[in-house]
């Protein structure tokens, strides 16, 4: 049990020495401001089904972005699976469709997740 304690004083102590030798951080304020905003006018619903979408959104587009970026190097062509594919336009239906599906499941989900 000492040791635990030891070592909570410890990273506590050491955490405040290492914030205090970092500058200010410039966007906390705007940042606190705009999550207090948040909280006030928005329900945890509401911030849970909007966050989970962006969040799988964003994760979605960022594990894409490798292949998008891969087509256009001409040595990765070789590796490409469909030849004569076109390369996708942002205005397909299939993609807005996207959205749609998978809006539900964080309703959904929000409240199984809350607690």
């Amino acid at each position: 049990m000492a040791t635990n304690r030891s070592l909570h004083i410890f990273s506590s102590v050491s955490l405040e020495y290492v914030d205090s030798l970092l500058p200010e951080n410039p966007l906390q304020e705007p940042f606190k401001n705009a999550w207090g905003y948040m909280l006030d006018n928005y329900t945890k619903f509401q911030i849970a089904t909007r966050g989970s979408l962006i969040v799988h959104e964003a994760i979605y587009f960022l594990f894409s972005l490798p292949g998008f970026l891969f087509q256009f190097i001409p040595y990765m062509k070789k590796y490409k699976i469909q030849k004569t594919s076109p390369v996708p336009s942002p205005d397909r239906p299939e993609k807005k469709r996207n959205y749609f599906a998978l809006l539900p499941t964080p309703a959904a989900s929000a409240n199984l997740t809350e607690y």
